[in-house]
C-alpha cells in the first residue's frame, strides 16, 4: 500500500483502522528495509501509551526522521563516527509538537555526514539506495528520508533543506517535498550544517499531508529568534483545499535553466508540463535572468564560512571522539588528529574550504562580496514576485545516476546544485512535485519540477500545487490509498 497521512488520520478518527496495529506493520516494514535508510531504533512506544495517543490528530502516525533531529535519550550521530555514541539531551522543538499531536517517532534515518555532499554517499553508515533502482543514487543529505517514504516504510518523515536536500531527493525517489519560508518552522536543537540556509520541513505523498504537518509544526519558538507568530496557520489547508481551478495565474520560467546541464528527455517532459500548465488557463513566460548564474558561487562561499563555523565544537573534547592529549605537542595537532581520524574527506574538505574564506586575508575578497550578490539575488526574485504568482523550473538536471558516477569530481558534484539553491538564499518557500517519469536501462525513474512563491506566501503555492497534483494526473498518485 502506499497510505497518505490525510487517509491515515481520518481512517482511525472514523475507527475503520485501529492506529497501533498500523503503526506495528510500518515497524515490521521498516526492519525488512533493502536501501539502507534506517540508523537508529528506539523501543520508546507501546501499546501502553494507546489511551494517551488515539484521541490525537496523528495517532500514532509513523513519522521517521532525519539523524540531525535531537530526541531526548536517543542517538544523535549526524550518520558520522565521530558523534556515533552521542545522546541527546532534549528533543527539539518540531519533535515535541508533533508528539503532542499524536505522531511517534522511532527510527532515526541515513544522512550524508553532517549533511555534506550531494548524493548521499559521504554516510558513516554506507550510502542509500534509490527504491526504484538499487543501482542509482536518491541524491542529497535528506535521501534517506525520501527513500523511506517512497518505499511506504513510513507515512512520512522530517528533513532539513539547506540548498536541495529536500527537492533533489523529491524528485529522484518521487515523494513531495515542500520548503518553507526561512523562519516559518523552529530550528530549536536541530543539528545546523549552515544556520541562515536550514530549513525544516517533511517529505509527504501528497501536498494535502504536507499541509497538515505544517499547521503542527510551524509558529513562534522562544528559543529560535528566527521564528515568528503564524496569524493565519489554521487556514493553509482549508483555502488551498478549496481550490479546484485557479485562473489567470502567471508563472516565471528562467530561460537560464534550459541550458547544456539540463537532459535533453527532461527539457522535452518540461515543455510538456508547460502546455499542461497553459490548458489550466495560466500563463507561462520564458524570463531572462542571467544574475541566477551567481547563485551557486555565492551559496558555497557563504555556507562554507556558517559550516566552518557550526563544527568548530567537534574537536574530540566536548563531544566524541576523545583521544589522550597528553600525546600531542600543541592543541592543534589534536584537534588535527581527532578530524582526520573520525570525519569524512568531504567535511575536511568544507572545513578547510570555509575556513580559508573566513580568514583575514580574503573575508572582504569572497565573504562580504558573496553578501553583497546575495542580496542583489534577494532584491531581483522580489522585482519577478511583482509580476509573477510564482516562480517555476525543473528541480534537477537529469533522473537519478548510477552510484559514485560523480564522486571523484566534486567540483562537477557542486555545479549540479545550481537548480535549487536559489530557494535557500532568498529565503522563500518552495515546492517539488512530480511530472512522470523517464526511462533509463529499463527502469522508469521519476523526475519533477519546482514551485517558488515569494516569502511567506505558502497559501499560494499549496494552491497551486494542489491543483496540478489533482488536475495533471500525475502517474505517482495512481499509487495512493485514497
Amino acid at each position: 500500500m502506499w497510505l497518505t497521512l490525510t487517509t491515515y488520520v481520518d481512517r482511525v478518527q472514523k475507527g475503520q483502522w485501529y492506529a497501533f496495529k498500523q503503526f506495528q506493520d510500518y515497524l515490521q516494514s521498516s526492519a525488512q528495509d533493502t536501501t539502507n535508510s534506517f540508523l537508529y531504533h528506539s523501543d520508546t512506544y507501546t501499546e501502553e501509551n494507546l489511551s494517551s495517543y488515539t484521541q490525537k490528530l496523528l495517532a500514532w502516525a509513523a513519522l521517521w526522521i532525519k539523524d540531525n533531529f535531537h530526541i531526548a535519550g536517543t542517538t544523535m550521530s549526524c550518520a558520522s563516527s565521530i558523534l556515533q555514541w552521542y545522546k541527546s539531551p532534549y528533543s527539539a522543538t518540531v519533535i515535541k509538537k508533533l508528539q503532542d499531536a499524536g505522531a511517534t517517532f522511532v527510527w532515526k534515518l541515513n544522512m550524508d555526514e553532517f549533511a555534506m555532499w550531494t548524493t548521499w554517499e559521504s554516510s558513516s553508515f554506507g550510502p542509500t539506495k534509490n527504491p526504484y533502482d538499487h543501482t542509482r543514487i536518491p541524491w542529497w543529505s535528506s535521501s534517506w528520508s525520501a527513500a523511506a517514504v517512497a518505499n511506504d516504510l513510513c507515512i512520512a518523515a522530517l528533513w532539513t533543506d539547506t540548498g536541495w536536500s529536500i527537492r533533489l531527493p523529491a524528485s529522484m525517489c518521487g515523494v513531495v517535498w515542500i520548503k518553507p519560508t526561512y523562519g516559518r518552522i523552529s530550528r530549536y536543537w536541530i543539528q545546523a550544517m549552515a544556520s541562515s540556509f536550514d530549513h525544516i520541513g517533511v517529505f509527504s505523498k501528497t501536498v494535502e499531508d504536507w499541509m497538515i504537518l505544517t499547521q503542527i509544526m510551524s509558529g513562534q519558538d522562544k528559543y529560535d529568534p528566527t521564528t515568528q507568530p503564524e496569524s493565519n496557520n489554521t487556514q493553509w489547508r482549508e483555502t488551498s483545499l478549496q481550490a479546484t481551478t485557479l485562473q489567470w495565474m502567471n508563472f516565471a520560467l528562467p530561460q537560464q535553466f534550459f541550458g547544456e546541464w539540463l537532459d535533453e528527455d527532461y527539457h522535452t517532459s518540461i515543455e510538456e508540463l508547460v502546455k499542461k500548465i497553459e490548458d489550466l488557463w495560466w500563463k507561462v513566460d520564458f524570463i531572462d535572468f542571467p544574475d541566477i548564474d551567481y547563485a551557486i558561487a555565492v551559496y558555497y562561499i557563504l555556507v562554507a564560512g556558517e559550516v566552518s563555523t557550526n563544527l568548530s565544537r567537534f574537536d574530540g573534547v566536548r563531544y566524541w571522539m576523545q583521544k589522550e592529549t597528553d600525546k600531542y605537542e600543541t592543541i592543534f595537532d589534536y584537534y588535527a588528529a581527532v578530524r582526520s581520524a573520525w570525519l569524512w574527506k568531504e567535511v575536511k574538505r568544507r572545513i578547510l574550504t570555509w575556513a580559508y574564506v573566513l580568514s583575514a586575508w580574503y573575508h572582504d575578497a569572497y565573504y562580504n562580496k558573496a553578501c553583497a550578490v546575495r542580496n542583489m539575488l534577494i532584491e531581483k526574485t522580489n522585482k519577478i514576485f511583482s509580476r509573477y504568482d510564482a516562480i517555476i523550473w525543473p528541480t534537477a538536471t537529469s533522473p537519478a545516476w548510477k552510484l559514485w558516477s560523480y564522486n571523484d569530481d566534486p567540483v562537477a558534484m557542486y555545479m549540479l546544485d545550481k537548480y535549487t539553491v536559489l530557494a535557500n538564499l532568498v529565503q522563500a518557500p518552495a515546492m517539488s512535485i512530480p511530472v512522470w517519469f523517464l526511462k533509463r536501462s529499463g527502469v522508469d525513474l521519476p523526475i519533477w519540477f519546482q514551485i517558488m512563491t515569494k516569502k511567506r506566501d505558502e497559501a499560494t503555492m499549496f494552491r497551486i500545487g494542489h491543483v496540478l497534483e489533482t488536475s495533471c494526473a500525475f502517474p505517482l498518485r495512481s499509487r495512493l490509498i485514497e
